[in-house]
This record gives structure tokens, sequence and C-alpha cells, in this order.
């Protein structure tokens, strides 16, 4: 019973560092430590086994799904499994750009006054006001844009 207790000592530990830090890192320490003890407890396995556990499970939040959460976090490209949400609608209409748009942010007009937050698609692209741009992809309220030239003046509104 006293590793069950170190395990739930750990995973406090962890829990208020992850608080203090708020890295995502140590919260894949916590549930490590949680499912090490949830072993203890029932008495399946020894120390060893459970310290296997423990680090297994640290190791594959680290090395597999803290990347991931962070990505979906920060709305910097797919996620988990990346399916398009928001309005299919807006895939491959044309936009007029309201506000600057980078690889960090910006914002289109698509119509006569629907605005939507834009990013641009290709990392280092900038649109600047003014420019005409397509959506080639919707992700959650964000439209992902590319420059779009207008081939002919029917394409050129939005």
């Amino acid at each position: 019973m006293i590793w069950f207790w170190l395990w739930i000592i750990v995973a406090i530990i962890a829990a208020i560092i992850e608080v203090i830090g708020s890295g995502l890192f140590f919260i894949g320490v916590t549930a490590a430590a949680v499912i090490a003890a949830v072993v203890a407890a029932t008495g399946l396995a020894g120390p060893p086994v459970e310290a296997i556990l423990f680090g297994a499970a640290s190791i594959l939040y680290v090395a597999g799904l803290r990347p991931r959460v962070l990505r979906l976090i920060s709305g910097r490209g797919p996620a988990l499994l990346h399916t398009p949400s928001g309005n299919p609608n807006l895939v491959g209409r044309r936009a007029i750009v309201t506000q600057e748009v980078t690889e960090d942010g910006g914002q289109i007009r698509v119509g006569q006054g629907e605005f939507w937050s834009a990013r641009a698609y290709n990392s280092g692209d900038t649109m600047p006001v003014g420019a005409r741009v397509q959506i080639l992809l919707v992700d959650g309220l964000t439209a992902l844009v590319a420059p779009a030239e207008a081939s002919s003046p029917a394409e050129a509104t939005a």
C-alpha cells in the first residue's frame, strides 16, 4: 500500500508543477503516476512493473500525444486526424483581405459582409489589405487562404 501513496504523491507534485509551468509536459507524468497508483492499489503487479508502466506512459505522452495536443491548441496545422470543420461551402470561394493575412492570422471578407479570421495556407505567405485570395480550407472558424489571380471580371468579385 505504500507504493500506492508514493504514486499519488508523484501525481500531485506533477500536477502542481503543470499548473505552475503550464507547458503540457507534466500532465502526462501526472496521468502516468495515476496509472501506476491504480496498478499498485489492485495489487496485480509489484513496484518494478508499476515503474515500467509509469515510464512507458510518460514517454508515450511526451513523444506521441503532447506534440499533437500542442498543435491542436495553437492552431498550427492538423492535429490527431484532420477533418475540415467550419463551413465547407467556403472552400474554393474567393475573398478580399480586410486585415493583412500572414501565417499568424488576419481577416477576409467573403461576399458583401461575411468576415472570417484567416491564416495563410503556406507558411511565409503574406497577403496585403485589398488582395484577392482563395479559400483552400476551413479549420474551425478560420479560413486558410492563398493568393488568387482573377481570371475574369466575374471571378474578381468575392
